[in-house]
């Protein structure tokens, strides 16, 4: 005889569901002995990155001392380098353990449709990510400790410094550092207990500029680019590295604006290392 299953029975295995498609994996943080220099380059890195994410063209590497997080993600993807780089990217932290985004960064700032926009020259690939790596010198941070909130230049005294460059790879290179007393009240005991804290990345999606019939959208170069990055022992935050492939825009023009007016978000919790 068949038996209907109770309320209860249901309410349990939708809860599993949930929790299950909304975990967070945990990551480890590398220690390192020398202070990294933020200057939007991975020579101090051991390359490829460690984790990386399942869509975006995303690697990404965190490592710490004992005064410092340290963060780069490198970018291989043309359309997520052109949505970092013209609708802006978020860094959040909690310390708690919430996913409450208590401290965040955002950098780069979301730039206006003028500054987007090609210019007379046609400016296409290289040039254009050049372009709007010069407009972004200020970053906006919120919910620091012994920091004002607000914009602060990308080079300050606080230490919260943060620089993006184009590499020999034609990828974004992204690097971040975070004294731990501007965010982090009790992190000499984290860092001996080990608690994690989590880390989120948001990158907006791009919104459809307003242009005439004469005039073409914002476009990144002809051709496929970007991805095509393989396993290798990359993983990261739930999502295995591989099978990341770049391309959606096809002949100079972005074959399905749907997806570059997706933003991409991840988040993980982090382990701190110990020296």
């Amino acid at each position: 005889m068949k038996t209907k299953p109770t309320g209860l029975a249901v309410l349990i295995v939708l809860s599993a569901l949930i929790a299950a498609c909304s975990s967070t994996s945990t990551i480890s943080s590398s220690y390192t002995t020398k202070p990294i220099t933020v200057d939007g380059k991975t020579d101090e890195r051991e390359l490829p990155l460690r984790y990386a994410t399942e869509k975006g063209g995303i690697q990404y590497g965190i490592s710490n001392d004992n005064e410092k997080l340290y963060m780069v993600m490198k970018i291989t993807d043309k359309q997520t380098q052109m949505k970092m780089l013209s609708s802006g990217a978020t860094i959040w932290i909690d310390t708690i353990g919430k996913k409450e985004k208590e401290v965040t960064l955002n950098y780069p700032v979301r730039l206006n449709e003028s500054v987007m926009r090609p210019g007379k020259s046609g400016e296409r690939g290289h040039a254009m990510l050049q372009k709007l790596l010069a407009e972004q010198n200020e970053m906006v941070l919120n919910g620091f400790k012994l920091i004002e909130g607000g914009e602060l230049p990308i080079n300050n005294q606080y230490g919260v410094n943060v620089k993006m460059n184009i590499d020999q790879d034609n990828a974004l290179v992204y690097e971040l550092t975070l004294p731990f007393n501007t965010f982090y009240k009790n992190y000499q005991v984290a860092l001996k207990n080990g608690k994690p804290l989590t880390m989120g990345v948001e990158i907006e999606g791009l919104s459809r500029p307003e242009h005439s019939e004469k005039e073409e959208p914002l476009m990144m170069g002809k051709g496929r680019s970007g991805g095509g990055m393989q396993g290798g022992g990359i993983h990261g935050g739930g999502m295995r590295g591989g099978g990341m492939h770049g391309g959606g825009m096809n002949g100079g023009q972005y074959s399905n604006f749907e997806d570059i007016a997706k933003p991409i978000k991840f988040d993980f919790k982090l382990k701190l290392a110990a020296g």
